[in-house]
């Protein structure tokens, strides 16, 4: 094919069907030879050169069979694994004004992803850029970077970059383009801040779309304290977005679950503290998702995580101290906070191990418990620790299980029946409470209003205080 190559002539599902081959060897970690790796190059530059002369176009026909669109997709898949193999390597030091003449011609390629992927109500960017060429393509460019080493963005990329915040208004693309983004501001922070107005246009009439596909991107990866500061105010302006205001299409990810989640991740890793304008913007303006995510978040990722515990705050330099004070913190604020947001609090109780001072846990429970309701999210963790909270503290577990199981003398709505634990921890809690002389009477009035309130769900209990009836 390197020695001739006529696209009348070549079938584009044969050549298809060889990148497929060649895909597949990748995948198989089978190796190639930097020779064998510079002929599919060559291959591909062939492709190029033709491409700048005359436009493939995609098949008018929906058809299986792969035309020259799906060969420029899967060029830029095999391009994407060759550049992660050859790295930094001289072969690729020796071709890489052939590999970027690539890339940029890829990034050229309109019909992949096309003005319909970003209609379609059942496509998120995520996933469109990964199956497109362009979205491939700036993964390439992506992985080129990293090859080009952790030196100042060269003048031949930066100007790419560019062209692709002037010129791309796909959401695959855009969205990839926030994705990655710490990889090109590490590499030329002035380069980079100066251009954040155009990556993100924020209340910039004409280019929401633009705005909401690269923030939804930038959201989707990993957090950076150097970044988290130099975005505060675009973090600023998303806290003040009205949800009703973001398009209406599918995404990867919940914007304010993702919102919330880097907030959380700021509070729990970062010099972010109750204090901050940002963290109080965050919770005075009302939003029931983000606030339920940032406590669940911080629990499920510091608590409630595989291996957690005081070895693993030590490594991660996450202060215990500091995430109990927000539990304090928001008990305690006058801001109005949504019922939902406490249910959060589920997650910071480890099942299986005190990761959190267990007295505390159940002091916080209580007005935690009230707060929200008496929803609490993941209970499991809660149900497994009843027995041990009724040894620790008999009287606040007792306040613990009625909200737990009661609101406003009904049965609480929040519960699923059959409820498995009242015939195990809490049952087993409820009969180390029923020691406590003091308590007897309270035991015996909760179970009685329980049977009478829910039958035979709760009538197991009575054995806990048998005597009694």
């Amino acid at each position: 094919l390197n020695k001739f190559f006529d696209r009348e002539s070549i079938d584009p599902s044969y050549v298809y069907a060889i990148l497929r081959q060649v895909e597949d060897t990748f995948r198989a970690k089978e190796p190639f030879t930097p020779e064998q790796w510079l002929q599919i190059v060559s291959f591909f530059d062939l492709i190029r050169v033709s491409g700048e002369a005359m436009e493939f176009a995609p098949s008018d026909e929906k058809s299986y069979i792969a035309d020259w669109i799906t060969v420029h997709k899967s060029m830029a898949d095999v391009l994407l694994e060759i550049l992660a193999v050859m790295k930094d390597s001289q072969s690729f030091k020796d071709n890489r004004g052939k590999i970027l003449s690539i890339i940029r011609y890829l990034l050229t390629i309109k019909s992949s992803p096309d003005v319909d992927d970003d209609k379609r109500e059942s496509n998120e960017p995520a996933h469109v850029a990964i199956n497109s060429v362009r979205g491939q393509a700036y993964r390439a460019f992506v992985q080129f970077t990293y090859n080009d080493g952790n030196k100042t963005l060269s003048g031949d990329v930066k100007t790419l970059y560019e062209h692709v915040l002037d010129t791309d208004t796909s959401n695959a693309v855009r969205f990839t383009v926030g994705q990655f983004l710490a990889s090109f501001y590490f590499r030329d922070i002035p380069f980079i801040k100066g251009l954040l107005p155009k990556i993100f246009p924020m209340a910039t009439a004409g280019k929401e779309k633009l705005y909401f596909a690269t923030w939804e991107g930038y959201l989707s990866s990993s957090l950076y304290k150097e970044l988290f500061e130099e975005l505060r105010s675009y973090y600023e302006y998303a806290i003040k977005n009205d949800p009703t205001s973001y398009p209406d299409r599918k995404y990867f990810k919940d914007l304010d679950e993702t919102l919330a989640a880097h907030i959380a991740l700021a509070y729990a890793h970062f010099d972010f503290n109750n204090d901050d304008p940002l963290f109080d913007l965050f919770w005075k303006t009302p939003n029931e998702t983000r606030h339920y995510e940032f406590v669940s978040f911080i629990g499920r990722t510091c608590i409630t995580r595989s291996g957690a515990g005081d070895e693993w705050f030590a490594e991660n330099k996450v202060s215990k101290e500091k995430l109990l004070g927000f539990w304090d913190w928001i008990l305690a604020t006058d801001i109005k906070i949504e019922p939902k947001a406490f249910s959060g609090f589920g997650f910071w109780i480890n099942p299986d191990k005190e990761v959190i001072a267990e007295a505390t846990i159940i002091k916080n429970l209580v007005p935690t418990l009230e707060k929200s309701e008496g929803e609490i999210d993941w209970d499991y963790g809660m149900t497994r620790r009843m027995k041990v909270f009724a040894e620790i503290d008999p009287t606040n577990t007792l306040e613990i299980i009625r909200h737990f199981l009661l609101l406003n003398g009904e049965l609480n709505t929040h519960r699923r029946v059959p409820l498995f634990s009242v015939d195990s921890e809490i049952k087993e809690a409820l009969g180390i409470i029923y020691k406590t002389d003091s308590l007897k009477p309270k035991v015996v009035e909760l179970i009685n209003l329980l049977i009478e309130k829910g039958s035979s769900v709760f009538w197991d209990l009575k054995d806990v205080i048998t005597d009694e009836l």
